[in-house]
This record gives C-alpha cells, sequence and structure tokens, in this order.
C-alpha cells in the first residue's frame, strides 16, 4: 500500500543515498559491507572505553520506548481491539482460577472444556505482569516484554562480536522495532506499520513466545563453545528449559515455534566448529528429543490440534491456494506495503552476503536464517498449493522475525557510520561536534513527538462497562465461591459480507461495548465461542440451532446469528444480546445511538444444571441426536439424548445446586429419590473427572452436553485436565465425534 508513510521512506532513502554517493564513484556495497564487518573489528587500544556512551545508548532507547507507550497505550489500539481483550482475558483468567502446572485447564467461562491452550503461570513475562492491577497488565507485559527483548540481543550481539556500544544500539534497536506495539513509523518512516509487532498487538503471548524460541536457539548456539563442562552443562540446561517452556507454556503456538527451533539447532549442530561442540550439541539436542518423546509430547500434540474444529471440519474449511500463498510469508500480498519489501528484501540479503563473508559466528546466524526462511516459505508453498489448510506461515515467520530483522538493523548501522563518516570528512567543523549536533537532533524529535504527536489512548484494559454490561456482569459473572447463573448470548444479524468484527467494532464506538469480547474480561460466562480451538462437536451444535443452515464460517471464527429459545434454555443462557428482535424472550434494556439499535433479554426457566429428565432416547449417531432434539416432542426438561444404556428408571432430582471453585473445578450438589440424571449446561468431554459421591458418572448427553449420572446423593467436583501427562483424553474425545459421524450435520459453507 503506497502511503504517505512510504512516500517519506522514499525521500529519506534518496537522500540517504546521495550522501552515500557524495565524492564517490565507486560501488556502495563493497563499502557497505566492510562498514558492518567494522562493526565487529576488536576495539583498539587506546581509544577510549564505550561502556559509558553505550549506557546512554540503552537509556535512550527506554525513553523512546516509554515515550511510545504513552502514546499508543500497550497495544490496544489495533485494527481489532476486542482480540487484545479475548487474548488478555484468558491468561487472567488462568491465573484467577490457579490451574495446575503443566495443565491446560477447563474454561468456565465458556463451556468447561479448553478454549486457549496458553499456561501463563508458565510465562516470563505474562506471568509477571499477573503481579500488576488488571489495568496495568497489557502495559506491564509489554514492558517486561522490551526488557527481555533487549537482554535477548545484548546476548546475540555479544556471541556475533559487537562491540559494547554497536551492541547497545543494536539491542536497543531490535528490541524497539519487535516489541513497540504501533507508532515507531510515526519517527523512523522507513518502518512497515505493525510488520513486526501484528502478532502480538492481538495477543502479548505472540511476542513473548518467539523471545523464548530465540533464547533456546541462542542457548544451543552456545552449548560445545563455552569454557569448560560446568559452563557448557548450563547451556545444556536452559536450552532444556527453553525447549520445554515451548511446548508447555505455548503450546497453542508450538506448532510454529518448535519447527523454527529444531531448524536452528540443525543448523548450528552442522556447522560446529570442532567435534567437541558437535558432541556436545548432538548429546543436548537427542537428550531433550529423548527425553520429549518418553513424554509422549508429540501424541500430546496431536491430541491438542485434531480436536479442533478447524481440523475436524478440514474440508469445509479449506482455504483457496491464493490467498495461502499471500500468507506464506512476511511479506502478506493482502495488505502490501512497499517498505515491508524493502525490510524483508535488505535483510536477506544482508543474511546472503554475511554467510560467506562475515565473521564465524555471523556465517552461522546468517545460514540459520536462510535455512529457515527457506523451509518457512517451502512448506508455506506446499501447504497453499497441495493441502489448503488454513495454516497462515505468517505465524512462523513472526517466530524468528526478530533474528532476521537484526540483519536489517546490522545494515541501517553500518549506513549510519558510512554517512557519519562522509559528514565528518568533508565537514571538519560538524565533525568537532557531531555528538552534539545528533543529540540535539534525536532530542528534537523526541520533543516534537511528545508534544504534537497522537494524543494518549482512552482505550483501556479492561474494558470499560456500559451500565448494561454492569448489569450483565452484576447478574451473571462468576469467580472463585460463585454459583452458576447462566450465560449471555450475542446474536448478530449478518449484513452482507460484513465481518462480525466489523459490526462489534461499530456497536462498541456506538455504545461502549460489543456485547462480546468485553464479557470475558468481566467473568460473565459466554455462549459464543471464538477461535479455532472450539471442540468440533460445541461447534457443530451450535452451528447447527443459532447459524443459518450452510452459513459460512472460518478456521477462527463463525457466527451465531439465528436464535432457538428451547436449547438456549437447555444450554443456560440466561440473557441475549441482540440487534434484532427475539421472541419468547423478555426485553429487559434498549440500546440506541447513531441509528443503531441493540436489545438485551432476558430468558426465565433456564437450565442452571437443575434440568433432570427422566426418559431417555439412546441415539448411535449425531443425525440421530439432532432430529430427536429439534423435534417438536422434544421437552429438555423431560427428554434426554444418550449414546449408551442408563440401566434403571429415572427419578427428577432435587436441590440442585452448580458452583465454582479454584482449579477450576465444578462443585455439584443434589438429593434424589432415586437415581437420577442432571443435564448440566457444560460440554462433554473424556477429559472431565468426577470425585466425590461413590458411584457418580459423567456421560455425554444431548450430543454437547454434560451429564452426571448419581444415586440418591451427589456432592461431587468435577475438574478438567488435558496436559502431557493426560493427552488422550482428547484423542478419545476425537474418536466419539468420528463415531457419531457429526461431518453429517454441519452443512457444507456457502461461500
Amino acid at each position: 500500500m503506497f502511503d504517505v508513510g512510504t512516500f517519506k521512506a522514499l525521500i529519506v532513502l534518496i537522500a540517504v543515498y546521495g550522501v552515500l554517493r557524495l565524492g564517490r564513484g565507486g560501488p556502495l556495497l563493497p563499502e557497505i559491507e566492510t562498514a558492518v564487518g567494522g562493526l565487529f573489528k576488536p576495539q583498539p587500544r587506546g581509544s577510549g572505553r564505550q561502556g559509558g556512551p553505550a549506557v546512554i545508548a540503552l537509556a535512550v532507547t527506554v525513553i523512546v520506548f516509554a515515550l511510545l507507550m504513552a502514546k499508543f497505550g500497550g497495544g490496544l489500539i489495533s485494527k481489532w481491539p476486542f482480540d487484545q481483550f479475548w487474548h488478555q482475558a484468558m491468561v487472567d483468567y488462568d491465573a484467577l482460577w490457579r490451574t495446575p502446572w503443566l495443565s491446560i485447564p477447563g474454561n468456565a467461562l465458556y463451556q468447561f472444556d479448553m478454549r486457549l491452550p496458553v499456561t501463563s503461570h508458565l510465562m516470563p513475562a505474562l506471568g509477571l505482569s499477573e503481579l500488576f492491577p488488571p489495568a496495568w497488565r497489557v502495559a506491564a507485559s509489554y514492558v517486561v516484554l522490551f526488557a527481555g527483548m533487549m537482554l535477548l540481543f545484548w546476548c546475540v550481539g555479544a556471541t556475533l562480536g559487537l562491540r559494547p556500544l554497536p551492541r547497545a544500539v543494536f539491542a536497543g534497536l531490535v528490541a524497539l522495532m519487535v516489541v513497540v506495539p504501533v507508532g515507531i513509523d510515526k519517527i523512523v518512516w522507513f518502518f512497515p506499520v505493525n510488520f513486526f509487532t501484528t502478532q502480538s498487538l492481538l495477543a502479548t503471548w505472540w511476542g513473548e513466545a518467539p523471545m523464548l524460541a530465540l533464547a533456546t536457539v541462542l542457548a544451543f548456539y552456545w552449548i560445545g563453545g563455552c569454557a569448560g563442562p560446568l559452563r557448557n552443562a548450563l547451556c545444556v540446561l536452559a536450552f532444556a528449559a527453553g525447549a520445554g517452556l515451548a511446548v508447555f507454556a505455548y503450546p497453542a503456538g508450538a506448532v510454529y515455534f518448535v519447527p523454527i527451533v529444531g531448524v536452528y539447532c540443525a543448523v548450528f549442530l552442522l556447522t560446529s566448529r570442532s567435534r567437541g561442540e558437535a558432541i556436545w550439541k548432538l548429546a543436548a539436542g537427542g537428550g531433550v528429543t529423548l527425553a520429549m518423546l518418553a513424554l509422549q509430547v508429540p501424541r500430546f500434540f496431536i491430541n491438542l490440534y485434531g480436536y479442533t474444529f478447524g481440523s475436524y471440519f478440514f474440508e469445509q474449511v479449506r482455504a483457496p491456494a491464493a490467498s495461502l500463498i499471500g500468507a506464506t510469508f512476511m511479506i502478506d500480498a493482502r495488505d502490501f506495503d512497499l517498505r515491508a519489501v524493502f525490510v524483508f528484501f535488505v535483510s536477506i540479503m544482508a543474511a546472503l552476503v554475511l554467510a560467506g563473508r562475515g565473521p564465524a559466528p555471523v556465517r552461522r546466524f546468517a545460514i540459520g536464517i536462510l535455512a529457515c526462511e527457506a523451509a518457512i516459505v517451502g512448506a508455506g508453498f506446499a501447504n497453499a498449493l497441495t493441502l489448503r489448510a488454513p495454516l497462515l506461515f505468517a505465524y512462523a515467520e513472526t517466530a524468528h522475525s526478530a533474528l532476521w530483522g537484526s540483519f536489517f538493523v546490522l545494515v541501517a548501522m553500518a549506513i549510519a557510520t558510512l554517512i557519519d563518516r562522509r559528514l565528518a570528512g568533508g565537514m571538519p567543523a560538524f565533525a568537532a561536534h557531531r555528538r552534539m549536533i545528533y543529540g540535539g537532533a534525536l532530542a528534537a524529535v523526541l520533543i516534537l513527538f511528545a508534544a504534537f504527536g497522537p494524543s494518549p489512548p482512552v482505550l483501556a484494559y479492561p474494558p470499560q462497562t456500559a451500565p448494561a454490561l454492569e448489569k450483565l456482569a452484576h447478574d451473571l459473572s462468576i469467580a472463585p465461591g460463585t454459583a452458576f447463573r447462566g450465560k449471555v448470548a450475542t446474536i448478530y444479524a449478518r449484513e452482507g459480507a460484513t465481518l462480525f468484527e466489523a459490526k462489534a467494532f461499530a456497536y462498541r464506538d456506538a455504545f461502549g461495548s460489543d456485547f462480546y469480547s468485553d464479557l470475558l474480561p468481566l467473568g460473565i460466562p459466554s455462549l459464543n465461542q471464538s477461535q479455532h480451538w472450539t471442540s468440533p462437536v460445541t461447534f457443530a451444535f451450535l452451528h447447527r440451532f443459532f447459524a443459518g443452515e450452510g452459513d459460512s464460517f472460518e478456521k477462527n471464527f463463525f457466527w451465531l446469528d439465528r436464535f432457538d429459545g428451547r436449547i438456549a434454555r437447555l444450554l443456560g443462557v440466561s440473557a441475549v444480546v441482540s440487534d434484532r428482535e427475539i421472541a419468547g424472550a423478555r426485553l429487559n434494556d434498549t440500546l440506541s445511538r447513531d441509528g443503531r439499535t441493540l436489545r438485551i433479554y432476558r430468558l426465565d426457566d433456564v437450565n442452571l444444571g437443575q434440568y433432570s429428565p427422566t426418559r431417555v432416547m439412546r441415539v448411535a449417531s449425531a443425525t440421530d441426536a439432532v432430529r430427536i432434539i429439534a423435534s417438536d416432542g422434544f421437552e429438555p426438561k423431560r427428554d434426554a439424548v444418550v449414546e449408551e444404556a442408563i440401566g434403571s428408571e429415572l427419578v427428577p432430582a432435587q436441590s440442585v445446586s452448580v458452583s465454582f471453585e479454584r482449579g477450576p473445578v465444578l462443585r455439584i450438589r443434589a438429593v434424589s429419590p432415586g437415581q437420577s440424571l442432571l443435564v448440566l449446561p457444560f460440554e462433554f468431554s473424556h477429559c472431565q473427572h468426577v470425585a466425590g459421591s461413590q458411584g457418580a458418572r459423567l456421560i455425554p448427553v444431548n450430543l454437547q452436553q454434560l451429564g452426571l449420572l448419581f444415586d440418591r446423593t451427589a456432592d461431587v467436583s468435577i475438574e478438567y485436565r488435558y496436559g502431557v501427562f493426560d493427552s488422550a483424553c482428547r484423542g478419545a474425545d476425537l474418536a466419539r465425534a468420528r463415531a457419531l459421524d457429526l461431518h453429517a450435520i454441519v452443512k457444507t459453507p456457502a461461500r
């Protein structure tokens, strides 16, 4: 996209080229190459210490970061801020409910199944951010991430052999480039908007996970090259810890991060400088691999990714090859920016040149960058042209973009050095005062930006609550120790090709809330599902009863644009927010502004866990289950669809209560004159475990719901546990979906 920023960048580049060519007739590339090499030359004796200037350079970087953070609010000013709310709410949820280590919890805000598989207590940056109040957590995570990225690339610079001052500039610029959410393009025009930070804008863990992956790569590089076995052993431990966190802390993105780490490790192993280094690296890499195999980590990921609606309904969500090719590497053809092409081209060309002519450490990293880039582009094109799976390989670019982007920084530093030499050589007066001139120019730019840059944002996390949303939170929000009081369903009518996100954003502008993403930070359970981690069964059930037949859906999202009051009550929906009239519901509030209207309805006689049917019908397929549930004769209080024989006759349960405890845990209490079945408004999964009353057991009911079968009394705790040590349960869920022929009830979407 050729915008004003691109035009300004071209003017700057032309001016830079003119200065570099001033008084010279020879080719520039050899001079630039020599200047890059000069950054790595040992400091001559008597040239003075560089520690003081290095500290000043780092301090200036911190000031720039603070200024940009103040102006752009920690990344919340993005294209779709609700996505940031959603991801941060998931991380906050994990901390609030104190989920066990190495386990991905059930999410009580949705259906008490898995939602976003990340474990924040294992995340360095996001984990530390949880020490701050909610309003500060997003900004705090960026501050910790920025500090971590500066430290990481200070270590990378030291490994590459940069002198202290160039190393400080190198670390600071890379950290700004890949961490600052938005705004750096306002100061440095040739940086493309959100080029390195797109994913971290939407979910801060997308910024932290690549940092951890690159730290793991760096630790592997050091193995075998340190002085003495103790230091090498410490590097092995650091590598093993990083590899473990990439798997256990960020399983949601490990499909991208783990292969990136593997490619770099393979390159560093093959380019070992000695037999001893190769032996150390081979032993470390082999040991970690064997440990992962012993823990059945591959099976953990197969079960994790396999039981998602995007994977299960793969044929329906296969993407056009053209759209996938546009997302196979960093230059996204769908949002073209000439500056992005320039940065990417310079970075890769620098890696190509330095792979053959740079210092030894630089060569090895350059080869790793090129090998990784070739793997990403190759796998991305193969996927686009053969599988057509909805995998965006641009995510893999994010995983190592800081490293290949650092080569652009090296080139920029070399060009700045050449410009300094040309100006100093032609103007003795400038040479005598150039430090003061540079410092004054930088100070002037920052002061002008602080004074005349954009106003600080008013968008904050958690989102400010509109009065209607406050009422919903008061009535329905959950926390440890509270009772379940129902869910909210957000039903937006389709408007042609308008995206759901666009409608949500318009309602946020009009009413201060979209009544969708804002629910989760307030602890309000939601019927609506988001992200491809939704299970196939829940997706199929919601799509069948709350979406138009044949409605399109994507890997990450599907609309709820139709309302079925009977099924909504069965699923525990107590409130409905919609831009259309809802029959059979009690109108509670009407919001009108800017030509838009939203209505908030309340439902009575909702299933909060007390539905206790006595007539059960056994089915063998999803088609039969849906046919019975959708029929006029199906009465949810009396009837239930099951997949196995119950045994004795059922009687209605009495005095039923459903509450939540930390873990999270569903706590169910009930009494009965005999054997009873409770239909709980949550999703059934083999990953759920029941403890308490002897003989109580969990069964699937009504295709999607969790059934509790007990005799006379129930005082049970139900936990959802999925982790590397208990991953087979999701495989069992997938086997159940296949046995029920779940595909048959989801129509091929209209394109």
